[in-house]
């Protein structure tokens, strides 16, 4: 979303290959603390056109479940900070996929199987 053209490329190969790109709802809810807090209704129609075509994930409470154990089972106050990246993470571990990202390390840290780009 924010001129990463890894990002751009690597959603069009996956598209390409007919890979579903399933988008969390806990990212929806990170991006949208960005749209209020820094974007105009143009940046927001932009960021719901790119979200629009794929699959939405809801927050069930299999993935938080999931989720808190690997917040609790962490011995490190900075997992218990990135609750976000737990339940993100939580989401492409129910689903079976693993979570593409630049921020390996955060979810690594979980356990989580991460894919980048």
């Amino acid at each position: 979303m924010k001129r990463d053209t890894g990002a751009r490329q690597k959603l069009r190969e996956l598209e390409a290959g007919g890979i579903p790109v399933k988008i969390p709802a806990m990212a929806v809810l990170e991006l949208y603390i960005g749209v209020g807090a820094e974007m105009t209704d143009e940046e927001e129609r932009k960021v719901r056109k790119v979200l629009q075509p794929h699959p939405f994930v809801p927050m069930t409470d299999e993935i938080s479940r999931l989720a808190g154990r690997r917040i609790g089972g962490g011995n490190t106050s900075k997992l218990k900070k990135n609750k976000g990246d737990a339940a993100i993470g939580a989401t492409g571990e129910v689903e079976g996929e693993p979570i593409l990202t630049r921020n390996v390390d955060d979810f690594e840290a979980f356990g989580f199987d991460v894919e980048t780009y």
